[in-house]
């Protein structure tokens, strides 16, 4: 009976220990900040120096860093301008980097500019949501 409780405490200890360095995914909100290059600002009539967009962004990641696929966002610039555009996540639970690959600014249906085959790296830094006093709502 002593042998095999040692045996089957050596195999809990074991299973333990596989779980502790699992890389389960979890849920993880990266946020963002862009600050328009100035060659954007100079060819784009709709955002004013100084501009800034925070793009929120959500995905599985566990703790080593891995491409973790192209996203599309949706924000506006702190002047209010709607800005919509895709990128490519490289991050883990602990931050990474959001490269963008395309933008438009302003209304897709009416006066905006596009910019495609863009590579503007952004520090994607782990997001931690926290509701209000008042609850979800």
């Amino acid at each position: 009976m002593k042998t095999l409780f040692k045996y089957v405490s050596a195999a809990f200890l074991f299973c333990a220990a596989l779980n502790a360095n699992a890389q389960t995914p979890v849920p993880t909100y990266y946020e963002c900040k862009l600050s328009f290059p100035s060659d954007i600002v100079a060819a784009c009539p709709l955002l004013q120096k100084g501009d800034t967009a925070t793009i929120i962004v959500s995905a599985l990641a566990g703790k080593a860093k891995a491409d973790l696929g192209n996203f599309a966002f949706t924000t506006t610039t702190t002047s209010g301008v709607p800005v919509t555009g895709e990128g490519t996540l490289i991050a883990s639970t602990s931050g990474g980097t959001f490269h963008v690959t395309a933008l438009t600014i302003g209304d897709p249906l009416g006066d905006h500019c596009s910019f495609v085959n863009l590579d503007l790296s952004l520090s994607a830094k782990v997001y931690i949501w926290r509701p209000h006093h008042g609850g979800y709502f």
